[in-house]
């Protein structure tokens, strides 16, 4: 039986100069049931810690190290929630306008991005990539602080990546993309 070629993930959308594109998260299954499993016990044990601190008849001692315990416990929650809705419900954006390219990351309606002037961009390209990740995230792990992606651009001194979640070929659509965009000059390109 032959393949069927992929037509990639990213949306594309053109208005006039600017443009948008939308790459949503690869939905890696084993991750989110692990989660999804993970946090019924996360909410297990984050429910009796505040049951037995506020109603619970127990020493003072205890009573600290319980209330650093569950400090801790509640920030590893909300950290594996964010993983678990980002692995849902994430994307990343891409927006070119008016000589600014915005890099972000949306949950929902949540969305964090930084704006860079493109003429500042240099050796736009596609990051190689490497195919060593066990967790089955590849590049999308760039909302929590690492950084990864099939695109790369040198802004300053500093290496930019994004465009996690698609494969190289489908990066090397969005530069051919990108390079016919008026927003861009072939100095902006590596």
């Amino acid at each position: 039986m032959i393949e069927t070629p992929s037509n990639g993930r990213a949306k594309i959308f053109k208005n006039g100069n600017s443009l948008e594109v939308q790459i949503p998260t690869k939905k890696n299954w084993f991750v989110i049931i692990f989660l999804t499993a993970w946090m019924g016990g996360w909410f297990m044990g984050e429910t009796s810690a505040i049951t037995t601190l506020f109603f619970g008849d127990i020493p003072l001692f205890a009573n600290a190290f319980l209330i650093f315990w569950l400090t801790g416990w509640t920030v590893v929650g909300l950290f594996c929630i964010t993983i678990l809705l980002w692995s849902i419900a994430g994307q990343e954006i891409i927006k070119i306008e008016n000589g600014v390219i915005e890099l972000g990351q949306q949950i929902f309606n949540l969305k964090r991005s930084k704006k860079y002037h493109i003429d500042e961009v240099r050796h736009l390209a596609v990051n190689p990539t490497s195919d060593n990740d066990i967790w089955g995230m590849g590049y999308q792990r760039n909302l929590f602080g690492l950084k990864g992606g099939v695109l790369k651009f040198d802004y300053g001194l500093k290496t930019l990546k994004f465009a996690g979640g698609i494969d190289e070929a489908e990066g090397r659509l969005l530069i051919a993309t990108l390079k016919i965009n008026p927003n861009f000059k072939q100095s902006n390109f590596g």
